[in-house]
């Protein structure tokens, strides 16, 4: 996974309906079988509404 698929997710979460009166604040969590990007891992350092998750995270490390 790749920035381009970021963009993709944060895109349609701009979409997303936030009851009147409430803040709209998301979280972005990416789920990837294969990894991600080198670059996109080095986003959530900078950022703290994303979260990158693979099935080692899911399942733990073996």
């Amino acid at each position: 996974m790749h920035e381009g698929n970021l963009a993709d997710v944060k895109r349609s979460g701009g979409r997303l309906d936030v009851p009147e009166g409430r803040e709209g604040n998301n979280h972005y969590c990416c789920f990837c079988r294969r990894g991600f990007s080198e670059s996109l891992r080095q986003t959530p350092d900078e950022r703290d509404d994303l979260s990158l998750v693979t099935p080692a995270d899911i399942v733990g490390h073996r």
